[in-house]
């Protein structure tokens, strides 16, 4: 009896968890014991540590039980239901643990191409609990390159896109490594756009003012230096003419310099264009 009660309430629990993720969630996050055991309030998920664990075993059975049949009744209307279910599983999954490959490759191979985009927003409010997982940021990464493949005519709104969340992801925390290493994917796939050296240089100014309060984040400091080397490379100008920073000896110094990159061409004060960049060096001597 202890036994199928146990069972009843994982799958309360799994019913609970899907049924919020259907109503649309914008962030996750695990929280100490508490009733209900998930909780969605204004889009937000809370799942209890008690109830992670127990819906994570409960749905771990039942995916690697499906996984084994599931092939036998690819096709039909059964099998239509197992991979609906599948995919379900995967979810939890994603949720509770990112680091689960498997959970995400599963999505890869059954998701709809109609709900590439839906499954961004998805991933999106998984790496609010999740925001290091390089399985996230590459599973967006995937996304993105189908849906380029399937339509590019809305491929740039979508990119601008991945600007903001990850920008939103790195302010949140810390030296994301992940976050940044995305941004940077990014911006190379923005190449050859018209008003690319526009973009770049939003990025420069509003990257300046991040670092600003944020002066030990070296992911966000090499980013600002491929900025740089980017619209040097618009403008085809050497950088030779950034002056070195020579520390002062016996100190550890957290020191901006600037330096100024002038559009070449003509002249005329109105179509030269310059940017001051700060560039953020943290020396330990």
């Amino acid at each position: 009896n202890i036994g199928k009660m146990a069972v009843c309430d994982s799958a309360f629990l799994l019913s609970s968890l899907l049924e919020a993720w259907a109503k649309g969630v914008d962030e996750v996050d695990f929280v100490f014991d508490h009733e209900p055991r998930v909780l969605h309030v204004q889009q937000k998920l809370g799942i209890t540590y008690s109830a992670a664990i127990s819906v994570y075993a409960f749905a771990n059975e039942r995916f690697v039980s499906l996984r084994t049949t599931f092939p036998a009744s690819a096709g039909s209307e059964e099998g239509l239901r197992n991979q609906k279910e599948l995919l379900d599983l995967a979810l939890v999954f994603m949720t509770i643990n990112a680091s689960n490959q498997t959970a995400w490759n599963t999505r890869k191979r059954y998701l709809e191409p109609a709900l590439y985009e839906k499954e961004l927003e998805i991933c999106a409010a998984i790496l609010t609990r999740h925001p290091k997982s390089s399985e996230a940021w590459n599973h967006r990464k995937w996304l993105l390159s189908r849906l380029n493949d399937i339509d590019a005519t809305n491929i740039k709104e979508l990119l601008l896109g991945e600007l903001r969340v990850s920008l939103a992801m790195c302010t949140k925390y810390a030296k994301n490594y992940e976050g940044w290493l995305h941004r940077l994917w990014v911006l190379e796939h923005t190449r050859g756009w018209p008003d690319r050296e526009a973009l770049v240089l939003g990025e420069l100014r509003s990257n300046s003012e991040w670092l600003g309060s944020h002066v030990s984040d070296f992911s966000a400091c090499h980013y600002q230096i491929v900025l740089l080397r980017e619209l040097a490379a618009a403008r085809a100008h050497p950088l030779h003419h950034l002056a070195p920073f020579h520390p002062p000896a016996d100190q550890e110094a957290v020191i901006p310099t600037a330096g100024v990159l002038q559009k070449q061409g003509d002249d005329d004060d109105d179509d030269d264009v310059s940017v001051v960049v700060s560039v953020v060096v943290v020396v330990v001597v």
